[in-house]
């Protein structure tokens, strides 16, 4: 996609769709808005101006799911959700919302293979850049007519070994139902300096999690 890549600073914190016709990345650096590329051409499909950092593209390449921060200090509320667009337009179609009196900042979304469900982390200290503490949850999504996200639910809470868990990813089985578990990644601590900033003396980088959990 070099052909593609003039006046961007970087590429990063990407998603290729399941049939391998899209990707959408962050660009930039900062406040990370999100772009779409075909896969197999590398033409640019769509630019966002709106903040993101991390967001997902569904499994046919036709959504995405973004705003893992609202802005270039990498915030997570005001409000804390993720939203639901089309893959060639930031225009809101829903957000995703955490049950009313729980805190934290949604991060990292992942599609489901079957495109029925995302699982995302729960930032619960720190910034969309630097966290300490994270569970892991799921929702049900639906598109067509009607978008919007139901059944939302944590399924992984934090413990002393691994107090962050993020980085969630869908296993492709499809016994006894399709999507019906996934692995997560973690890290005992999170803090990326891709955008700058003071080196961390506790920084670490994220490794398997042991643990399975139904979606």
């Amino acid at each position: 996609m070099n052909q593609n890549l003039a006046g961007e600073q970087c590429i990063a914190c990407h998603s290729v769709s399941k049939d391998g016709s899209r990707i959408v990345g962050s660009i930039n650096g900062g406040a990370s808005p999100w772009a779409v590329w075909d896969a197999r051409t590398g033409a640019k499909l769509y630019q966002s101006t709106a903040a993101s950092g991390f967001q997902a593209i569904s499994p046919d390449g036709a959504y995405v799911i973004w705003r893992h921060w609202n802005s270039d200090t990498f915030g997570t509320d005001s409000p804390s959700e993720l939203r639901l667009s089309t893959a060639t337009s930031d225009a809101v179609l829903a957000t995703l919302s955490l049950p009313i009196n729980t805190p934290g900042g949604l991060s990292h979304p992942v599609w489901s293979p079957d495109g029925t469900t995302i699982a995302y982390g729960v930032r619960t200290a720190g910034n969309g850049l630097s966290y300490t503490a994270a569970t892991l949850w799921t929702s049900k999504v639906s598109l067509g007519a009607t978008p919007g996200f139901r059944d939302t639910k944590k399924i992984i809470d934090a413990n002393a070994t691994y107090p962050v868990a993020t980085y969630p990813t869908f296993s492709p089985c499809r016994v006894p139902r399709p999507s019906n578990a996934f692995v997560i990644a973690s890290c005992t601590f999170c803090r990326f300096n891709t955008h700058g900033g003071p080196a961390n003396p506790e920084r670490s980088y994220p490794h398997p999690h042991p643990h399975l959990g139904p979606s």
